[in-house]
């Protein structure tokens, strides 16, 4: 429990227990949408608001009784005329992101770990939908321009090239391991999970905030990631070599 017993400032230990919640808020908006029920599949000792709360609270439709911006979300989704996985998922990382955006606003550190996020988010989408329509497609409010991304949607260029000159890789300097080409979409997680391995590396040494107590957190979930692969990868006789590329960086 060290972020909320560690974390002094509201906003920032709202944030990062609402961040371990946010997969728990999507499977309970899509299994309401899609009639469908979904296992949980994300559970934290971390956690500000269970799952089985968020699920009843929208099953009785009693969105006030969750944190406003889970209930921002809520609201937003139910007024889709047709929501689907994908608009879900659009919908609360618009309202999710925006909200930290703000609250970060005071905490240059905070602030920075929320840009870099949204700037991952929009790289992800980016890879997923290279060369298709995409209608408000990236997030505002990262280190990079969401126009940046949008130009780099429809062009026929090669994006670590493209990126290059754009002077992109100044926030990412892990990025000689991924080549940004849909063959690479598969290293897409490895490479936003090295990312944010890599901030939280630069800012521990930083004294009297978060970051020690944030950067430990997500330590622990690196290395319980890379078990659980090296273990999946044991069963399913993958080789050495396989295994090795697939392991993130350690903190």
């Amino acid at each position: 429990m060290c972020i909320r017993d560690r974390i002094r400032e509201d906003e920032i230990r709202e944030f990062f227990l609402l961040e371990n919640d946010i997969v728990n808020l999507r499977i309970a908006l899509k299994s309401k949408a899609g009639g469908v029920e979904r296992k949980r599949i994300a559970k934290s000792p971390e956690a500000l608001v269970s799952f089985d709360r968020i699920r009843h609270r929208i099953e009785e439709e009693k969105y006030f009784l969750l944190p406003p911006v889970f209930s921002e979300c809520c609201r937003a989704i139910m007024r889709l005329e047709k929501p689907t996985p994908e608009s879900i998922d659009r919908k609360i990382d618009e309202l999710f992101w925006g909200w930290a955006f703000n609250v970060s606003s005071g905490f240059a550190s905070f602030h920075s770990y929320v840009k870099l996020r949204i700037d991952l988010i929009n790289i992800k989408r980016l890879i997923e939908h290279r060369f298709l329509e995409g209608k408000d497609l990236f997030l505002r409010g990262g280190n990079i321009d969401i126009r940046v991304f949008a130009d780099a949607l429809v062009q026929s260029v090669n994006l670590k090239e493209y990126f290059r000159k754009i002077n992109f890789f100044n926030y990412f300097s892990i990025h000689n391991e991924y080549d940004f080409t849909p063959a690479g979409i598969g290293g897409l997680d490895k490479f936003i999970d090295d990312s944010l391995t890599a901030f939280w590396k630069r800012v521990k040494y930083e004294p009297f905030g978060f970051h020690t107590v944030c950067g430990y957190a997500h330590a622990k979930a690196t290395e319980l990631k890379n078990v659980n692969f090296l273990i999946a990868g044991k069963k399913s006789l993958i080789s050495a070599d396989e295994l090795k590329a697939n392991l993130r960086m350690t903190y």
